[in-house]
C-alpha cells in the first residue's frame, strides 16, 4: 500500500468512513464467523496492529508501505503503530516515510521500483522477515516532530527466490543488500516465514551458518532456540552487497 489505513480508529479523516460500515467503536459491534463464534469487536478485527499482535505465529504476505509524517488524512501515529507491530512480530515488510503528505510513495525491494515487483513472491514458498536492520532510519515515537523527517526500514534488503531450500532437515536462502545501499554491509535479524517443509517446534534447537557468497567465507554461526510462536530468529547477522547464504539445520 502507499498510504493505507492500518488502525482505522486512529485515522483523523477516514475513521468516519469506517464508522459508516462498522458502527462507532462504542457500539461494540462484533464480527462473528458463525453462531458458535463469541465474536471479535469489528474495530479490532480490521485493525492490522491488533491482528499482528494476536496472531504472531501466523505468516502474512510481504508488505511494502509508506506514510507521510504530515498526512493529516491518514494519520502518522497509526503508521508508527503498524511498523512497530511488524518489527515486534517479525513479519516481512518494507517501510518508507517522508514529507510528501498524502502523496507519499513506497518502493519495492531489489530494484527499488515504485510499481514493479522484481521478486517473485509466492504463497507456497518461504521468505525472510528482516527486522532491526542497522541501516534503518529513525521514524520516531509517533509524533510528527520526532525522529527523522524522511527515511526507510528494510529499503536496501532483498532475497532470491530461485535458490531457496526448504526441506524437512534444512532451510537455505540467499539474502543481500542492494548496490545503492549507503554501506557495503549491515547487521539485521532474519526470521524465516511461511516455512513449507522445515517445520520446527517450540523449544527445539537449530543451528545456523552465514556464508559470504562472494568469498565463501564463514561470516557467522550458532545455535538458536525456537521461540514460543514456533519462530526462528537469527539476531544481528551480517548481510553484504555481494550476498550471503543463510543455512539453518536441525
Amino acid at each position: 500500500s502507499w498510504v493505507g489505513v492500518h488502525v482505522p480508529e486512529k485515522s483523523p479523516t477516514f475513521k468516519s468512513s469506517y464508522q459508516i460500515v462498522y458502527g462507532k467503536p462504542e457500539y461494540g459491534v462484533l464480527f462473528k464467523k458463525d453462531d458458535s463464534d463469541a465474536g471479535t469487536p469489528v474495530w479490532n478485527y480490521y485493525n492490522d496492529v491488533w491482528y499482528l499482535k494476536n496472531n504472531v505465529e501466523k505468516s502474512i504476505g510481504f508488505l511494502s508501505f509508506s506514510n507521510g509524517k504530515n498526512d493529516s488524512a491518514i494519520g502518522w501515529e497509526q503508521a508508527v503503530d503498524f511498523i512497530n507491530a511488524l518489527q515486534e512480530t517479525r513479519q516481512p515488510h518494507l517501510f518508507i516515510w517522508g514529507q510528501s503528505g498524502h502523496s507519499e510513495r513506497t518502493v519495492l525491494p531489489k530494484n527499488g521500483s515504485e510499481r514493479q515487483m522484481e521478486i517473485d513472491v509466492k504463497v507456497n514458498q518461504s521468505l525472510p522477515a528482516f527486522t532491526r536492520c542497522s541501516l534503518d532510519n529513525n521514524y520516531g515515537n509517533g509524533q510528527s516532530s520526532d525522529g527523522d523527517a524522511s527515511g526507510q526500514v528494510n529499503r536496501y534488503l532483498y532475497w532470491e527466490t530461485n535458490d531457496i531450500v526448504d526441506t524437512a532437515s534444512s532451510w537455505e536462502i540467499t539474502v543481500a543488500l542492494m548496490n545503492s545501499a549507503p554501506a557495503d554491509e549491515c547487521l539485521v535479524d532474519i526470521t524465516p516465514r511461511r516455512l513449507q517443509l522445515f517445520n520446527v517446534a517450540q523449544g527445539q534447537v537449530v543451528h545456523f551458518t552465514n556464508i559470504d557468497k562472494s568469498t565463501g567465507a564463514l561470516v557467522g554461526s550458532g545455535d538458536v532456540v525456537v521461540d514460543q510462536y514456533g519462530l526462528i530468529t537469527i539476531e544481528q547477522t551480517k548481510v553484504r552487497k555481494g550476498g550471503n547464504r543463510i543455512i539453518i539445520t536441525l
